[in-house]
């Protein structure tokens, strides 16, 4: 598990991207705790994308757990449905029980 606190903002969306990025391994859940973040900007999406489709392509799956910025941030750009979004890290990799955050 991978965890991200501050904000994600045009200054820092490199680092970000280029360092999950790094983290995924073919046929591994990335779990990503943003549960801590304070801001992420529209850039810090596009980044998810690429993550997202990083993951999958190497046969795993990227799990975020969102705090409010990511859930207002997806909720706005109608991208709620596009990542798997989770309240806990047990709910992340299946130890509770499984619900979106974003419902």
């Amino acid at each position: 598990m991978i965890s991200v606190r501050g904000e994600i903002d045009l200054l820092s969306v490199n680092a970000f991207r280029d360092y999950l990025s790094s983290q995924v391994v073919p046929g591994r859940t990335l779990v990503v705790d943003m549960s801590d973040l304070e801001f992420m900007g529209m850039c810090g999406l596009s980044s998810l994308s690429i993550l997202a489709t990083l993951t999958r392509d190497a046969g795993g799956a990227l799990a975020l757990i969102c705090g409010r910025p990511v859930q207002r941030l997806l909720r706005a750009a109608g991208q709620e449905s596009m990542f798997d979004c989770y309240t806990s890290l047990e709910h992340a990799v299946g130890l509770g029980e499984t619900k979106r955050f974003l419902a």
